[in-house]
């Protein structure tokens, strides 16, 4: 996962102490430990690049978590490869 974060600011594995109940194997559920680091160091935007129905899922799941830490928070996932890459806000 890429995050480009305002001023040069970096995430990291050690940041996402304080979300421990993120704190599991799958890629999927981190995804949202990474976003909620972003959205702490300033992020407004976020783009989620996936194959996976269960990304989404989850996005749509947490999204009032996620909007009352940025009210102005937008999320885009890119779903699919090549020709099949399809951008959807959430």
């Amino acid at each position: 996962m890429y995050l480009h974060l305002p001023r040069g600011k970096c995430a990291s594995e050690q940041s996402f102490e304080r979300y421990g109940e993120y704190n599991h194997e799958e890629a999927d559920i981190k995804i949202l430990a990474h976003i909620k680091d972003a959205i702490s160091k300033g992020a407004k935007n976020v783009l989620v690049l996936t194959v996976e129905t269960d990304v989404i899922v989850l996005l749509v799941g947490h999204w009032h978590e996620l909007k009352a830490l940025q009210s102005s928070l937008l999320v885009w996932v890119a779903f699919g490869m090549g020709k099949s890459l399809r951008q959807y806000s959430i």
